[in-house]
């Protein structure tokens, strides 16, 4: 059996991400180990792998699994952090050698390697100032003109709308359709919107299927009239997703200076009213 322990650094829990061979199949993924429990911690701490010939005699294991008996940990390291533990079992004990100790951790800094190239990825796509799939602007440039137009709007005694807007249904076109679909209905959508706003408006893909609109010196009569005026035309039916297929967007909208003078109280605002249009639709 081969499991791959994650640290979740909201929590600072260990969960299991991925789980194979014997035993996988009966609740080890998502499993969770609080810290400090277990062996798996222990590795993580140390960075020291570590070979168990018995598992049933050592003080540090919590669950003792009548199947396994032997077990060895090797530490997963993305950019000199500890992120997590590869690990595998077997039914005997001392079925695990040195060599087999050697080939785990090998592996482990391979899978190590693979972990800080995808944070990587990550990190560059929030730093570029456009989003690939939907020319759009991201959160970073977002926050970076939202900031800016706080301080002007202040300043001249303006208003200040900000729109937090999901483009619902995604997931039925995925799954009709498969990504690509998908991919076509946010294309699309972010369209509409760029179509929808003024010259000096931003549109921002926020989120997988979130989107956010900045409209300096717009009131908030003005900003649900953009997304009503929006609402007639934009209801899409991708044309790989399926007949059944529709899409539609709930919204909420914050103003400067009425709902909040600071960037969090606006978009805390924003999406209160964005759920609460989502749980009345619901209904």
């Amino acid at each position: 059996f081969l499991s791959l322990l994650e640290r979740r650094e909201g929590d600072d829990v260990l969960v299991v991400r991925v789980g194979s061979g014997l035993g996988a199949d009966q609740g080890m993924r998502g499993m969770v180990f609080p810290r400090g429990t277990g062996l798996d911690w222990h590795v993580l701490n140390s960075g020291i792998p570590m070979l168990v010939t018995d598992l049933h005699s050592h003080p540090r294991v919590v669950r003792k699994d009548p199947t396994l008996r032997s077990g060895m940990y090797a530490p997963l390291v993305a950019g000199r952090r500890p992120v997590g533990v590869l690990s595998a079992y077997r039914s005997p004990a001392g079925a695990f050698r040195t060599a087999d100790l050697h080939l785990l951790t090998v592996v482990a800094r391979y899978v190590g390697g693979a972990i800080e190239v995808a944070r990587l990825r990550e990190q560059l796509k929030e730093l570029a100032p456009t989003d690939a799939l939907t020319g759009l602007a991201t959160r970073r440039s977002f926050f970076d003109r939202l900031s800016g137009e706080l301080e002007r709007c202040r300043r001249v005694r303006r208003e200040l709308s900000v729109a937090l807007v999901d483009l619902n249904g995604c997931t039925e076109v995925n799954d009709a359709g498969g990504p690509a679909a998908g991919n076509e209905a946010l294309i699309q959508f972010a369209d509409a919107l760029s179509r929808s706003v003024r010259a000096y408006d931003q549109v921002v893909r926020f989120g997988p299927d979130q989107f956010a609109l900045l409209l300096p010196e717009a009131p908030r009569v003005k900003a649900e009239e953009i997304l009503d005026r929006l609402r007639d035309v934009a209801i899409l039916r991708p044309p790989h997703a399926g007949a059944g297929s529709v899409l539609a967007f709930s919204w909420g909208v914050a103003v400067f200076p009425d709902d909040g003078e600071n960037i969090d109280d606006l978009l805390r605002t924003a999406g209160s009213r964005l759920q609460a249009m989502k749980d009345l639709e619901s209904r």
